[in-house]
């Protein structure tokens, strides 16, 4: 009888696809989406008053960044000490992605500013 995991896992992968999902991959899906986020926030103008309210919200305040930031280094953490575990390496892959994307949306938000 399969696990939970591996059920869900067929389900929202099929296997045709599984040997594209390796940490690879996923770093240069995640690149590629970096460069076009990149890309985009220096090419669209944005008002004034729009980039006053997205700096006014609570998304920015340390005290959302500093959790924020330690569920993603313990992410990075549990996908390092289980690497030596193959029944989770979809699920690793996956949060890896995840994880990933995260630091790299918080890195456009820091060190790309908005064109006005």
């Amino acid at each position: 009888m399969a696990s939970t995991l591996g059920k869900i896992s067929e389900t929202l992968l099929p296997p045709r696809f599984r040997p594209y999902v390796t940490f690879r991959w996923v770093t240069v899906f995640v690149l590629v989406l970096f460069a076009c986020d990149v890309t985009l926030k220096s090419l669209i103008r944005v008002t004034p008053d729009v980039i006053a309210r997205f700096q006014s919200e609570p998304l920015t305040h340390p005290a959302v960044f500093i959790p924020y930031n330690l569920a993603v280094l313990i992410g990075f953490l549990w996908i390092y000490t289980t690497r030596r575990n193959q029944k989770y390496y979809l699920a690793r892959v996956i949060l890896y992605g995840l994880l990933l994307g995260a630091v790299g949306g918080q890195l456009v938000g820091w060190l790309v500013p908005f064109r006005t």
